[in-house]
């Protein structure tokens, strides 16, 4: 397991996750381009 998930879109990372309330959504978004604010579920 891991604490924490970094997703990167064109070769940078879009989006960092961490805690229970990451859903493959998210994860999806961020690899396709879309960013959320800020860390997402600290």
């Amino acid at each position: 397991m891991s604490d924490r998930i970094l997703v990167m879109h064109e070769g940078r990372i879009s989006g960092e996750f961490s805690g229970n309330n990451v859903t493959q959504e998210m994860l999806m978004a961020a690899a396709v381009g879309k960013q959320y604010g800020a860390t997402v579920g600290v």
